[in-house]
């Protein structure tokens, strides 16, 4: 649930929006119907208060920073995708509501399925880059000593 000052916000969002285009919030405060100058029909903005509070905030900085790049990213819209969807601090272009799935998410996902117990080695490297130890799971404490031992620097006082 947003915040009200998320809200608020969102809805100066909206207004910054008016004064440039002609928008229409509809589906509560998730999505935005932007009619652009010079295009024809609407970009549907996908993007919540909190979505809004992220770029703005923690991306961006400022309200004014974060609503030129949305503003950019509505002009740059493609005229055959009329949906304009946030994801992970930043707003793509879509056919649909809804993006596909990251294909790298998907993998690890599948590779989560097919190895509940996890799946990895564990390796160090040696200060002349060889690899020292593969290890299904991190090695012996013996062995890590003895790594370090083998490759301290030579005391400066020994020269």
């Amino acid at each position: 649930m947003p915040t009200e000052g998320e809200v608020q916000a969102w809805l100066r969002l909206v207004a910054r929006l008016d004064e440039w285009a002609v928008s229409a919030v509809a589906s509560g405060l998730v999505e935005i119907h932007v009619t652009l100058p010079d295009r024809e029909g609407e970009v549907v903005l996908h993007l919540s208060p909190r979505d809004w509070s992220g770029l703005a905030g923690t991306i961006w900085g400022s309200d004014d920073r974060a609503f030129e790049q949305v503003r950019d990213a509505l002009a740059a819209q493609p005229d055959d995708l009329g949906h304009l969807v946030h994801r992970t601090y930043a707003l793509h272009p879509s056919a649909t509501p809804e993006l596909p799935e990251d294909p790298e998410q998907a993998w690890i996902r599948e590779q989560l399925r097919q190895h509940p117990e996890g799946f990895g080695t564990w390796f160090a490297y040696g200060r002349d880059g060889t690899m020292e130890f593969p290890f299904p799971e991190p090695p012996p404490r013996e062995a890590a000593d003895e790594r370090t031992d083998r490759t301290q620097d030579p005391d400066p006082g020994d020269s």
